[in-house]
């Protein structure tokens, strides 16, 4: 199962030099092993949650705010995306993770929509031009990542697109019916060119589970790092020129009209890399195949 954990860390907590430095070991360690057995699929780390801006349309008007989609003590500060047998593994690994000052969100992924790569015949050429500058150790070139022609990358800039609902709002089957029509032109208009580079849908927050260590001791709770009226349910990673055209991006997601849409930029453009090059055709392979299903269920409906 593949499961997303969202690094969450306390924003008034000044860290001593000491202990960044130990973190940094710490996750460098963590990352070498996981891409090495090849649990840890993609991750990243984002600026801080001050150069958020979140996204919201209400009565068709726009509305941009500085700042994340909800005001709390904990915030997102990165992502790893993780292939495992099932729950009790995730917690595990996460509960290796430099938490003390801060939480390990760990969430699953809707079947089907599994944080796969959205450019399938493009996917070999753009693993190949991000692995050169992903986190060590890098997998060895294969023939499933050779580059593509024309396919090097973009000098674009990278942003996370936090999807967040509010889970009590209940929609009318007319207006899921718009928002799953919404979504399919907003996926193929950011697919078809070339700004999606990756995203999925999150289970509800019922089935979150929160790690963190505190006083030695590892605590393990259900539910979210924050309990707050939204909640992220699901996330894309786009590529774009700038800031006002990731915010443009995110005010066409049809979750803006009811929900709101948190853009962070990450830390710098080497991130959210794929970390299992030797999985990148099949990776292809598996989405090109479930779009294959859902557009012959779309003709036959």
């Amino acid at each position: 199962m593949r499961y997303m954990l969202l690094h969450c860390v306390d924003t008034d907590v000044d860290v001593p030099a000491e202990d960044t430095t130990e973190i940094e070991q710490s996750m460098t360690a963590w990352l070498e092993d996981t891409i090495t057995r090849g649990i840890s699929l993609h991750g990243g780390r984002l600026q801080p949650a001050s150069a958020a801006s979140t996204v919201r349309v209400r009565a068709g008007e726009l509305s941009v705010t500085d700042g994340p989609f909800a005001e709390t003590k904990e915030q997102i500060a990165g992502y790893d995306v993780i292939e495992c047998v099932d729950l009790d593994e995730a917690i595990e690994l996460a509960s290796r993770l430099p938490v003390r000052f801060g939480s390990i969100e760990i969430r699953p992924f809707v079947e089907g929509d599994e944080a796969l790569p959205r450019l399938p015949l493009a996917v070999a050429g753009w693993a190949d031009s991000m692995n050169r500058g992903s986190v060590r150790p890098i997998p060895t070139p294969t023939a499933s990542t050779a580059p593509a022609g024309g396919q090097e990358g973009s000098p674009g800039e990278k942003y996370m697109l936090l999807i967040c609902v509010d889970e009590a709002v209940e929609l009318s089957a007319e207006e899921i019916a718009e928002s799953d029509r919404r979504m399919s032109a907003w996926l193929e208009d950011t697919i078809g060119r070339g700004v999606n580079l990756h995203g999925g849908r999150l289970q509800p927050v019922s089935t979150a589970t929160t790690v963190r260590a505190r006083e030695g001791q590892m605590l393990v709770t259900d539910g979210p790092f924050a309990e707050t009226k939204e909640q992220v349910a699901g996330y894309d990673v786009i590529e774009c020129a700038n800031l006002g055209e990731a915010v443009e991006i995110a005010s066409r997601h049809p979750v803006a009209q009811f929900g709101s849409v948190e853009v962070r930029p990450f830390v710098d453009r080497e991130q959210a890399l794929p970390r299992r090059a030797l999985d990148v055709a099949e990776w292809a392979s598996d989405i090109a195949s479930k779009r294959d299903v859902s557009d012959r269920a779309a003709g036959s409906s």
